[in-house]
């Protein structure tokens, strides 16, 4: 067998366990949310600590719901977060309007 032919058999086994994986959002555990303060807290400092957002949406009244989605799979294993943090139109959380952690 060529030598190029063994690379590539080479490459394409290496690449194999990677094909499998798939991760999707900012990476954040729910202890880092628990940290996070109504009243306190402000949007930049929940960024700085989650990441960017996977979503914004602006409300009416100049409050800002932001949401952080995170979802890991590794063949037949996976887990997601989600959590949605409303904040005022000052930019200081009011409260967490939704969370939720899934593991399979």
């Amino acid at each position: 067998m060529k030598a190029r032919t063994l690379i590539l058999i080479a490459a394409v086994a290496l690449a194999q366990p990677l094909a499998g994986c798939m991760t999707s959002g900012p990476r954040f555990t729910m202890a880092e949310v628990r940290t996070l303060k109504p009243g306190v807290t402000t949007k930049a400092e929940a960024i700085a600590l989650l990441g960017e957002p996977s979503a914004r949406s602006a409300m009416a009244d100049g409050s800002e719901l932001l949401q952080w989605m995170f979802t890991e799979a590794i063949y037949i294993a996976a887990e997601g977060r989600h959590v949605a943090i409303l904040f005022g139109a000052d930019g200081k959380m009011i409260r967490i309007t939704h969370q939720s952690e899934t593991r399979i």
